[in-house]
């Protein structure tokens, strides 16, 4: 008779046996097939926190770390509880197995009232080792409930977040805690005013660090359970990219009412100054206009009226060249010049011949 050890529970072995002596080993023996039993789980459910809890019920999850019992099948898990300090057995519940976290829910229970929860792995072979105690207290009313969080944008020393929770629920809720914390660092707390946007920013932060943050809602009553964990990283000082997002958490370069009024401004900025240059350009091109009965060199000129009694309008005819006229002004050159198409010079000047020729019939 032989005992094997080291066997695994509830696995299948296949064992043949060979004979030797002196002169070598002989043929097999023909093939038995063995199944060993289950085995109860030897491994303990730890890290168990409640993650949600109200007036009548408490949402816990923990984790299984299985160890020794790797080969062990994990059929389910039971969650115990009784009043703080009852000398009563646990009441147990059954709890979805899981690989990792596992999560468990705990109802009806008595408002305002302190209870101890244990929890502990199931299978064939009976129950596991209990977890360590926790106790946990229910609200005297109802708390709200879970918050849902969108992060909108990031920026180099603030970060913009919307909050809210479904249902009508959210009217009563008081303030919302921000938990923040740098990647692997300590969680801290802040407090959010209700804002009726539901859109806040957090501001105060590091450019290019990661953070991680999760939201959790209060009223009255209490504190509810924790939104999902949020994992974001601040831009850089010198970046000009910004995730901009609208209130909804559309990239609001895909929003027509966004696309329109931006193709506008910017046809507009684009088009109207070349516009106004094309237009400028064409005016001046144009001949400067000229008034009825003034021609410039050797043609005919009709004054308009003049507000100086002493000057009297007449028709002149222009010369070329002009007599020189003998008179303090006879060095003015009373014919072409660079100015002779501007019609204030022409007008100027026609004054002032007339001017000269009053002056020298009088003298």
């Amino acid at each position: 008779m032989t005992l094997i050890r080291n066997l695994l529970p509830a696995r299948t072995y296949h064992i043949q046996v060979l004979a030797e002596n002196e002169v070598g080993v002989g043929k097999p023996s023909s093939v038995i097939t063995v199944v060993t039993q289950h085995e109860a789980p030897t491994g303990r459910p730890k890290d168990l926190v409640v993650y949600e809890k109200g007036a009548t019920y408490i949402k816990l999850e923990w984790t299984f770390d299985p160890g020794a019992d790797a080969y062990v099948d994990i059929t389910a898990f039971y969650v115990g509880y009784r009043p703080t300090g009852s000398r009563h057995p646990y009441v147990y519940r059954q709890a979805t197995a899981a690989k990792r976290k596992i999560t468990g829910i705990l109802s009806d229970l008595q408002r305002s009232t302190s209870y101890s929860v244990v929890v502990r792995a199931f299978n064939s072979a009976g129950l596991g080792v209990l977890s360590d105690q926790l106790v946990v207290h229910t609200a005297r009313g109802e708390l709200p409930a879970k918050p849902s969080v969108h992060l909108l944008s990031t920026q180099a020393s603030f970060l913009r977040l919307k909050i809210w929770i479904m249902g009508k629920e959210e009217g009563d809720v008081t303030a919302y805690i921000m938990h923040l914390r740098r990647a692997g660092g300590e969680w801290l707390e802040f407090p959010l005013t209700v804002s009726s946007s539901n859109v806040y920013t957090v501001g105060g932060l590091t450019s290019s660090v990661q953070y991680q943050l999760y939201i959790t809602a209060q009223n009255k009553w209490g504190e509810s359970g924790p939104s999902d964990v949020i994992t974001c990283k601040t831009q850089s000082e010198s970046s000009t990219y910004f995730l901009t997002l609208d209130s909804n958490g559309v990239k609001l370069f895909t929003k027509l009412s966004v696309i329109i009024p931006v193709s506008v401004s910017v046809v507009l900025v684009i088009v109207v100054p070349i516009t106004a240059c094309c237009l400028i350009q064409k005016i001046n091109s144009r001949p400067f206009p000229r008034r009825e009965g003034i021609e410039t060199r050797d043609f005919i000129y009709t004054p308009g009226p003049s507000n100086r009694p002493d000057i009297v309008a007449s028709s002149l005819t222009r010369r070329s060249p002009p007599r020189p006229c003998q008179s303090p002004y006879s060095r003015l050159t009373m014919y072409g010049s660079e100015f002779s198409d501007d019609l204030r010079y022409d007008i100027v000047l026609e004054e002032m011949r007339t001017f000269v020729e009053n002056n020298r019939r009088t003298t």
